[in-house]
């Protein structure tokens, strides 16, 4: 079987999370692992980049709408 481009990107991004918690295990009390990586990323710093995101788009709208401007 052949393997995909993005079978091998998928696969060095896994290699990137194993080898950063390796890195970082001795700096973490309880230990670093892929699986804990992984969803610091995804299930907090994800959600709250897009929390930002969306409120920064949404007070940067109501600044535009106040001035009287129309969207493109």
């Amino acid at each position: 079987m052949k393997t995909s481009k993005w079978d091998k990107i998928f696969d060095g991004c896994v290699v990137l999370l194993q080898d950063s918690a390796d890195r970082i295990d001795p700096y973490v009390p309880g230990g670093m692992s892929y699986e804990k990586i992984n969803v610091l990323a995804f299930c907090v710093v994800l959600p709250v980049v897009m929390g930002v995101s969306l409120g920064l788009n949404a007070y940067l709208f109501r600044k535009l709408l106040a001035k009287g401007r129309q969207l493109p």
